[in-house]
């Protein structure tokens, strides 16, 4: 069953069925098909015009959560080529505003190179599980060589797995040609050190002469 509504003075036709309403607020309805009662409405389409097409409206994917960190498919970065391990490194997601950028002293040619630390997004949600099984837990970006801290010209992933506590053990997985996983010393401390900045989970502290690199480490930091 169909039901028109019309208004003062105006005429519908519906499947040869003419509907007058002769006074305001007096409703009249056209029967187009009385042979029984119309099927159920569909919610999921919607007509973009009377008598046009359809579109079916897909439903907002659900909100998936924070990102946390997966586990990796090897046991051990000594265990797999190179290649997997960075293919694992770049499925995490990093957090610049974390981070901190470092500038370091001009080059010969008068080029001023800097060095982006961004931590894992969520750091702070790995627990010893986590720590146990290994996490990258940090990006290294680097426009030089830093021998010191074992990083390359280029990207550069920070690899956690064991116990945090002191020695903690670390590597770094670089990006360059034919550059092997090199072990990184860090140090485990449940506080922060003096002049820590706020908000951050990696930085910078030190001159150049002696520059610590600092990540969260569960509840505590790591430092070289």
């Amino acid at each position: 069953m169909l039901v028109l509504v019309t208004t003062f003075g105006f005429y519908v036709w519906y499947q040869q069925n003419k509907v007058t309403v002769s006074s305001v607020g007096e409703i009249q309805v056209a029967v187009a098909d009385s042979s029984g009662p119309l099927p159920p409405t569909d919610t999921s389409r919607t007509p973009l015009r009377p008598g046009g097409t359809t579109t079916t409206i897909t439903p907002a994917p659900a909100d998936t959560g924070p990102f946390i960190a997966p586990a990796p498919d090897f046991n051990g970065s000594s265990s797999v080529p190179v290649a997997n391990l960075l293919d694992y490194a770049r499925r995490m997601r990093f957090d610049p505003g974390r981070g901190a950028e470092l500038a370091l002293p001009v080059d010969e040619y008068g080029r001023i190179r800097m060095v982006r630390l961004e931590p894992l997004v969520n750091l702070r949600r790995l627990d010893s599980t986590a720590f146990a099984q290994g996490r990258v837990i940090a990006r290294v970006s680097s426009q030089a060589a830093l021998p010191a801290l074992s990083l390359h010209n280029g990207e550069n992933f920070i690899w956690i797995q064991g116990s945090l506590g002191a020695p903690v053990v670390a590597e770094v997985w670089s990006t360059s040609a034919f550059a092997s996983p090199k072990r990184l010393p860090l140090t485990y401390t449940a506080r922060p050190p003096i002049g820590a900045p706020d908000g951050k989970d990696a930085f910078w502290l030190g001159d150049n002469n002696a520059r610590v690199l600092w990540i969260a480490c569960g509840r505590g930091w790591c430092h070289s």
